[in-house]
């Protein structure tokens, strides 16, 4: 399975460790507990960054990409019929419970989530902890530029 990680410039030795996340969190875990965010595809990544951080910071900051391979049988999933009819709402609590159970299991390295920005595509959370994390591979990072018509200043 490929998953695409898009990371600023600044974060590049850190942007498989789940430093990041483990600071502030994120929508499927709690502070305090790593975890490296990829999507489905890189499109979906932008999408997710977009979402997620001002133009102004788009703009400032320099990102990359890489791709991310690994077996589908250290991958878990979740459906969206799974969730609640509200799980899109920013922090919803079952979604950092669910995350931070699964992380607490440990019988995955992987886990696909649905997205809530394009919510028939799917999101992977990385488990930096788990000993089947060793087996992710990692592209080389590549420059990204954001195309200016996706974000307009008004």
């Amino acid at each position: 399975m490929r998953a695409w990680r898009l990371f600023r410039m600044v974060e590049a030795d850190s942007a498989l460790t789940g430093l990041g996340e483990e600071i502030v969190g994120g929508r499927w875990n709690s502070p305090g507990r790593p975890v490296v965010y990829a999507a489905g595809n890189l499109s979906l990544a932008v999408l997710e960054i977009m979402a997620n951080v001002d133009y102004v910071t788009l703009q400032r900051d320099g990102y990359c990409y890489c791709s991310l391979d690994f077996p589908e049988e250290i991958v878990s999933r979740v459906s969206i019929e799974e969730l609640p009819e509200d799980w899109r709402r920013p922090e919803h609590p079952c979604l950092r419970e669910r995350g931070d159970r699964w992380l607490a299991e440990g019988r995955t390295a992987v886990l696909e989530v649905p997205s809530a920005v394009v919510p028939i595509e799917m999101n992977y959370l990385l488990n930096p902890e788990h000993e089947a994390f060793k087996g992710v591979v990692s592209g080389e990072a590549v420059r990204f530029e954001f195309d200016g018509r996706l974000v307009r200043c008004k």
